[in-house]
Formats: structure tokens, sequence, C-alpha cells
């Protein structure tokens, strides 16, 4: 494996790290003997790296210093019938940009020895890293860089343009305030190139996106260029690189999977929040947890601009709203203030987690939204709660939102009666309709009734007509599938409003249709009238019904972007939970509401430890735990003589069920319950689902077979 870094192009750069690149060159390091390329009298060379040496020259035919960079000979791009047609094309795409943060190509030629040469404006002026040299910035104008580099990024990746190289030496500081970026050279080599060995890391250590340092050239695309203005950010926020290394040590470093950032907080805690957030999103591992343009990272950093430290005062409101825990049951709309600290994630300026602010930004998409979306995640990692305290409360007004659970009921049936109780526009358009359709059918019944022609003590069911016919006939009302396209077609909603329509549970219906054909159900044909601009529909699953889901989704023509229409819930990570375990102490007056004792801490650890799987925890434990321990001091000798998680669970149970103190309901039914929780209860520590079991098995066992009442 090489890693090539590409040398500066369009500037004279002296600033250049030893560390910047590895690897071997091609061609030396350039001829310094160059008099002229092309018509451009050479004036001395100012850079070099692996695609090729840069000079300063001047373009005799328009009286103008240029920047010149001359490719190496040994390059070479896989499927192309010849490199000087790709490269120009590539070239003539880099001449094409016009945007003031980008440096202007102004022409590309062949040399007389047959190699490409690009020709750039030159600018006169340091680069970001000779100012980074000279003291940290202030954060206003740290901010201003940013805004103004990830706005020519968008503008390039709107045009299908990687630059992969974004790093302050590639930054030109014009008039020491415009910043311009340049040395766009690795685009150009950015389509199917080989390099000058397989697996070739294209960038600069301690700057590239970790894709960039596994040689996933695949995966690169704008969210690469982000990660390193990510890198940028940080170092400009706190004097310090995110991460620290030499050569190819650094690169294995930011390959690994587990690679974690220190906070900027850490380093500096005056760095507002916003901006550490900001800078943390932007250095995400996953590119899909970063901000997905750099527009948007742009307008983020706007918005910190235009509302300054009221951001920061708005997070901390959300964040120290008190929690309220609630045992196995799913947090609800009025618990939506508190909820947000419970989330795991990257947050955006307005404290959103990153996982909540996907499903917002997709169901406000108006120009090309989802019809059918898919949320999934296993039992007990917080589904319900995420939409019921999380996404619906947050959701634009203009969205109206219908919430069922397909747990239990006729599904189809509830989703009917909730859009009539949430549409009234619908259930009076319903109405109109049927009173219209009885009209048709019957208009002498209809005549009859109107004129109230019946005598008051005759029943409805008794009126006949001579024919021996009723007289009136009940009407059904539409079908699912038929108010669903109504909503669609008609003026029901308001002009840019919308149904979302989320399904809880979903695998409970998907369950039920195991011995039928689900593509003859009312609900099947609902789900393909969605469009997703008038109605759009939701669809909450247990992930192991991810082969159901999928093959449903196949079914109404629709399929799964995971940048779009599908995304998992995350379970906690040991950071996180401990965080959420404070709070639940805190609202059990377990845990100090200021500062944290040493005893306490070392609780919270321990519990921690003792439920962590492959580094997750499921944010159900965490709840359940929590309720047990509340009766108990959170302090290590506590944990200990306790005898564990294990062991606090136990005793929160006998105390429940067996102590003279509780209800006589709990004591008499505690045979049974025990009976009922160890047939529920899996086997492994590692999953929070059982099998399932019939109703009448569960009261064989619980020996309640001939009391159904006392089982319910």
């Amino acid at each position: 494996m090489t890693l090539d870094d590409p040398d500066s192009f369009g500037s004279e750069d002296d600033t250049r790290r030893s560390d910047d690149w590895l690897g071997p060159r091609e061609d030396g390091a350039g001829d310094e003997s160059l008099e002229r390329i092309g018509r451009y009298l050479v004036f001395r060379q100012i850079g070099f790296g692996a695609f090729g040496a840069v000079y300063l020259a001047r373009d005799d035919k328009l009286k103008r210093s240029v920047a010149v960079k001359v490719l190496h000979s040994g390059r070479r791009m896989r499927g192309a019938g010849d490199e000087g047609d790709a490269l120009e094309e590539e070239g003539a795409l880099l001449a094409q940009l016009n945007h003031p943060g980008i440096v202007k190509i102004h022409d590309i030629g062949r040399a007389e020895d047959g190699r490409l040469f690009l020709v750039s404006e030159f600018l006169d002026g340091p680069t970001l890293g000779d100012r980074i040299a000279g003291g940290r910035l202030s954060i206003e104008q740290s901010v201003q860089i940013l805004i103004q580099v990830a706005e020519a990024l968008g503008y390039a990746h709107q045009r299908s343009v990687i630059h992969r190289d974004v790093k302050p030496t590639n930054i030109i500081l014009v008039d020491d305030s415009q910043p311009v970026l340049i040395d766009f050279g690795i685009a150009i080599h950015s389509r199917d190139m080989t390099g000058s060995q397989e697996g070739s890391i294209i960038g600069t250590p301690g700057f590239m996106s970790p894709e960039q340092a596994r040689g996933e050239s695949h995966l690169v695309d704008g969210r690469s260029d982000i990660f390193s203005l990510g890198v940028i950010f940080y170092l400009l926020l706190t004097g310090q690189r995110p991460f620290e290394g030499s050569g190819e040590d650094l690169v294995d470093l930011l390959a690994s999977p587990t690679l974690e950032v220190k906070p900027p907080r850490q380093i500096d805690p005056t760095i507002p929040k916003a901006l550490e957030r900001v800078c943390l999103k932007a250095l995400s591992k996953r590119a899909l947890d970063r901000y997905p343009t750099a527009l948007d990272l742009a307008e983020d950093l706007r918005g910190f601009l235009r509302q300054g430290n009221s951001i920061g005062q708005e997070e901390s409101t959300v964040i120290s709203a008190k929690v309220m825990p609630k045992g196995l049951r799913c947090f609800e709309r009025e618990d939506a203030d508190f909820f947000l600290a419970l989330l795991p994630g990257v947050r955006d300026q307005a404290g959103i987690p990153s996982g909540l602010g996907f499903w917002l930004r997709g169901i406000s998409e108006t120009s090309d939204p989802f019809r059918v979306g898919v949320f999934y995640g296993p039992s007990g990692s917080g589904k319900s709660s995420f939409l019921r305290a999380g996404l619906i409360p947050r959701l634009p007004h203009r969205v109206e939102c219908v919430l069922v659970s397909a747990g239990v009921g006729d599904l189809e049936k509830m989703l009917v009666e909730r859009l009539m109780l949430e549409i009234p526009a619908l259930a009076a358009d319903t109405a109109r309709e049927s009173i219209a359709k009885q009209a048709r059918d019957n208009p002498l019944a209809f005549l009859s009734a109107g004129l109230g022609l019946y005598p008051e003590e005759s029943k409805e069911d008794d009126r006949e007509s001579p024919d021996g016919e009723p007289l009136i006939e009940t009407t059904p009302g539409p079908s699912l599938s038929e108010m669903v396209r109504r909503l669609r077609e008609s003026d029901l909603l308001p002009r840019e409003g919308k149904v979302l329509i989320v399904i809880d549970q979903f695998e409970q219906w998907l369950h039920r249709q195991e011995s039928g054909d689900y593509r003859t159900t009312e609900l099947f044909a609902a789900l393909r009238q969605g469009d997703g601009k008038r109605v759009q529909f939701l669809l909450s699953v247990r992930d192991d019904f991810w082969m159901g889901i999928t093959r449903l989704i196949n079914d109404i023509d629709c399929e799964l972007l995971q940048s779009k229409n599908v995304a998992g819930i995350d379970l906690f990570d040991t950071e996180h939970a401990r965080k959420v375990l404070r709070e639940f102490g805190r609202a059990y007056q377990r845990v100090p509401e200021i500062g944290m004792d040493e005893k306490c801490e070392a609780f919270i650890d321990a519990s921690v430890k003792d439920m962590e799987s492959e580094g997750r925890i499921f944010p159900l434990q965490l709840a359940l735990f929590a309720e047990m321990a509340r009766g108990i001091p959170w302090l290590k000798e506590s944990y200990r003589d306790f005898g564990g998680r294990k062991a606090i669970g136990i005793e929160f149970l006998e105390s429940m069920l067996s102590e003279r103190s509780q209800n006589a309901l709990h004591r008499s039914i505690e045979a049974p319950a025990r009976e009922i929780l160890e047939a529920l209860l899996p086997d492994s520590s590692t999953t929070l689902k059982g099998q399932p079991l019939e109703a009448a098995e569960l009261r064989r066992r619980a020996g309640l077979e001939e009391d159904a009442n006392r089982f319910e």
C-alpha cells in the first residue's frame, strides 16, 4: 500500500511539514532546469508531490503570473483508453468551477515531453496553516473561515468534484481574510485511479477521512471532505490536532474502527457547546453520521453567528430539564422536554441528536420525500419512546401525525378511526359522500328519512319498503386505502400539508400475516397509496423481522435507501449509559443534583459494566435497573454488598411480590408471576426477548387454566 500526498497547487507553499506525505515519488522532485512550459515562462519551482511539480510562471500572452502544475508521466487512469484524454476531461471539469472560494483553472495542455499540465491563477497570500502557526484565531474568525470553505466545497460537491485533500496549507487567505481552496489536483485523479500500486491511499495523514485511510476509494464522497474540514475546525478551536502521530501510524489510527475524538471542550472549556457539536459531527467516524452536505455544515455555523450565545443557553435548558423515569413504560409527548437528554448521538445547533434529525429532515423534505420509512431496532431499544417523545412532538406544524400501535386489535380499523378523528376535513368529506350515496342508491328512503315520516316508536331495523326491503341501509364508509387515496388526491389537507401515518410495533402485524397473503389486505393497498408528499408512512419494526419488512417494501414497489428512508435506533454506549443513569439517579434522589460523589460514580460504573455487552447497553435495561435500585444507596459498597445487578433485581422482585407491606394482590400472584417470568425471559443476557408463547401455554405454566380472569 502507498500513501500519496499532492503538492500545493496555486500558491507558493513554504510551510509543508515533513510528515505531510509518505511513499516514493515517481519522478523525483521535479525539473529545476525547466525554462518554459508551453507559452508559460517558468520562474521557479514552488512545490512538488506524488502527482507532479508546481512552478511559478508568467503567461506571456495575457501578461499575468500563474501556477503551472506538470503531472508526472507515470500516472495512469483505469478504464481510460488514453491517459491524456481522461485527464483533459477532468481538467475541463475543474475549469468550469466558478466560485470565489475556489482557485480558478485557466488552461490545460501538454508539455514538449508529452506530460500534461494545468494552469491556475497564482494567489499571493499566506495559507491558513501560516495563520494557525502564528497563534489561535478568534472564535468568530474561525467560524467565518469555516463557513466560506464549506460553501466552496458545497459548490464543488454539487458538481461532482471531491477535493480529497482539504487541509490548512491548501487554503490561501487572499487579502489576509478571504479563504480560497487550492490544489484540486487529486480531484483529477479521483475517478478510476490505480496510482502506482493497488490500494493507494490518497490524501494527507492527519486530515484524511477514515474511509480514505482504509483505501476505500469507492466510498469517498463529499462527506470525506467534511471530515477533513472537521479536523481543521478542531485545530482552529483548540490549537491542537485531533489525531497525533506520523506517517503510516497516523493512517492506521484513522483507519481504526475504534477511532475516538477527544471533545474540544475537554481541552478548552470556553469553546461554545454548539461549536463543539458541529466539530464532532463533522468528525464522526461513520460517514452517515456526518453532515450530509458541506452546505448543511455552513448553515449550522451561520446560525451560530446569527444567534450567538443564545444557542448555548437554549441547549442548556433542554439538557437540564428534569428527567422523570418511567420504568418499563415508554415515554410520551409530555416527556418531550427532557427526552432529548436521554438520546445518544452527535447533536446539531438546536440540540437535536443525529438519529432524530435524520427522520425530521426526511419528513420535512418536499422535493423528493420518501413514501414509506422503516425504523428498526431490537426489543428494549426504545423505539416507541423515540417516536412518542422524540419525533412526533417536534414535527413541523404542517405535518398531521396519526400514530397507532399494531400490538393488539384490528390495525386497519384503528387507522380508519384515527384518520377520521385527527383529520376533520376527511370525516366531513366521508359523511357527505355517505349521504350522497344513500340518495343515489335509495332516493325514496332518503327523502322519507329527511322528512321524518317514520313514527317515533318504530325501530330503524324494522322499517321496510312495500317490497319488504329496508328503507334505509347502513352505508359502509370508505376503506383505508380509499381514505389514503382521497388524502393524496384531494384538497382535504392544507396546501403544504401532509399526513404522517406512524405504525409502531409493526412486527405484530407482520406476524399475524404469516398464515396468509398480506398483499390482499387493506393495509397493503393503503401503503401503495402513499406518495410521500401528501401521505407518508413510517413503520417501526423489530430488527428480527428485517426479512419480512424488506419483502413488504419490495412488494409495494418501494426501496430502502440507508441515507433516505431507513435507519436503526442506536443502543447506548457505556459513556452515554453512565450519563443517563446519573439522570435517573438524580430523579430518584440517589445522586447529588450538583457534582458527583466518588463512591456514587463507582456504583454507576460498576452497574454499567455489568450491563454492557460488546460495548452496548439496552435503554430498557438501564431504566429497569434504575427502577430496581431506587430503594438502595447508590454507593460502591452497596453494589458490592447486595451482590451486583442481578442480586439487586432479585431483591426488587422479592420486595414487590413477597413482603407483607406490599399490596395483597401482588403477594397473591407471586407464584404464577414467577412461572410466567421464567417462561418468557431469555436464557442469554445478551438479548431482551425470549421465545414467544401462546396465551394458553402461559396459563398452563402459571397453573391458571381454570382461572382466565386472574390470568388476565
